[in-house]
């Protein structure tokens, strides 16, 4: 069920605005976080109750979105720097369950079933998405869904649930193969039913607050009406995907270089005593000025991408924003992952003290940095398409 948006410039803005404002508590929540190894549950509360939802939710359903993939994609991703700014696994968090929602609201699931989930968002019952589809390193082979009277039981287990922190607020997406056919299910179940075991294994350096752990669904019941049998995905959800993958280091670089620099301005002690300060040392002003134009570069060629995903019609080559998107998602890597470790020649010894937790940018974007497909391997993709105009299958990007 479609719907015009009628969404203002003024009102997008003023989420826009909102986001920004929000960085300071993002940080604070975020910082305290990762030190504890939490579920940032108050984060994402407060980006709920912050109406960006709406940016995803069609005009039918309460929403200001037009139903499309990429609708209002521009925004989002200038609330998405903002967020990244704040920290960068609630970023993450929401990146996935924006994802889940373009490809939930763009699908053939029944209208009534639409209807709740933006229900249960615009109330806050359950308004965060996890894309429950990776299976790297599942020893016991593929989650499958079977036909029984009035719906699926999907059994299995997935290996990276990134926003699985809360259960009671979640839903995950999850995606099966359909015993005795050859055809893919996709399942929306709410975290906390029965027959869902939540592993609690996430225990890594960096991205901590995105509860990215094992889940297992032994036999869940789902009812007819909440998952899909082979659904076509829009075409247009990879380079969205891989615009996600760039704005959440992107986002966090900035955050780091903020960081730095407030860190800088504050510091009383010279790097070496022939400056007076740190603030007039030369090689410190030099750094700053090179990490903040490098990541301007990036954030421009991603808005390019994310502005030609929006734009996008029947005329578009679908080819080409593939390939954008993973030079997009590459230069943004490549950038981030050298700001975050850059910004220790900034700020110093003193900097290391763990009351600044300053470490937990290079952290988070170095553990984010190793998602499919690596540098290297984009590199790889990038340079075959403009020799040789070859464009692989999704698949080959991607490993689940």
């Amino acid at each position: 069920m479609g719907q015009k948006s009628k969404i203002t410039d003024s009102e997008i803005q003023e989420l826009v605005d909102k986001a920004a404002e929000l960085v300071p508590r993002l940080a604070e929540i975020g910082n305290r976080s990762d030190s504890l190894s939490e579920d940032p549950t108050e984060a994402m509360k407060l980006l709920n109750e912050a109406g960006f939802w709406r940016l995803q939710v069609p005009a039918a359903y309460g929403g200001y979105s037009d139903g499309s993939v990429a609708f209002g994609l521009e925004a989002l991703y200038k609330i998405y720097l903002s967020i990244g700014r704040g920290d960068a696994a609630v970023l993450l968090n929401t990146v996935v369950g924006s994802v889940v929602l373009a490809e939930l609201f763009s699908s053939d699931l029944p209208e009534a079933t639409k209807r709740q989930v933006a229900d249960d968002i615009a109330t806050g019952r359950r308004f965060r998405f996890v894309a429950s589809a990776s299976e790297t390193g599942v020893a016991t082979g593929p989650t499958t869904a079977r036909k029984v009277d009035g719906g699926v039981l999907v059994k299995g287990t997935k290996s990276f649930n990134s926003n699985s922190g809360s259960a009671a607020e979640g839903y995950a997406s999850v995606s099966a193969q359909l015993e005795g056919s050859t055809s893919l299910v996709t399942a929306l179940i709410p975290l906390d039913a029965l027959a869902v075991r939540l592993h609690g294994d996430w225990d890594v350096m960096g991205m901590r607050g995105t509860q990215s752990q094992r889940i297992t669904y032994d036999d869940v019941f789902v009812p007819d009406g909440w998952y899909t049998v082979q659904a076509t995905r829009d075409p247009l959800l990879f380079p969205v995907a891989q615009a996600g993958q760039a704005i959440i280091v992107l986002g966090p670089a900035y955050g780091a270089l903020d960081a730095a620099i407030d860190y800088v301005r504050a510091s009383t002690t010279p790097t070496v005593k022939i400056y007076d300060s740190i603030q007039t040392d030369p090689f410190v002003r030099r750094r700053i000025g090179e990490f903040r134009i490098k990541l301007d570069a990036a954030r421009a060629l991603l808005m390019e991408l994310v502005r030609a995903v929006e734009n996008a019609d029947d005329k578009t080559e679908i080819a080409q924003l593939m390939i954008d998107a993973l030079s997009a998602k590459t230069a943004a890597t490549s950038i981030a992952v050298e700001v975050a470790s850059g910004i220790v020649d900034l700020t110093g010894t003193r900097s290391a003290a763990a009351k600044y937790n300053i470490d937990r940018f290079w952290r988070n974007i170095r553990t984010f940095s190793q998602h499919d497909p690596k540098v290297d391997a984009a590199q790889y993709f990038v340079g075959g398409y403009h020799l040789a105009g070859e464009v692989p299958g999704m698949e080959v990007y991607v490993r689940v």
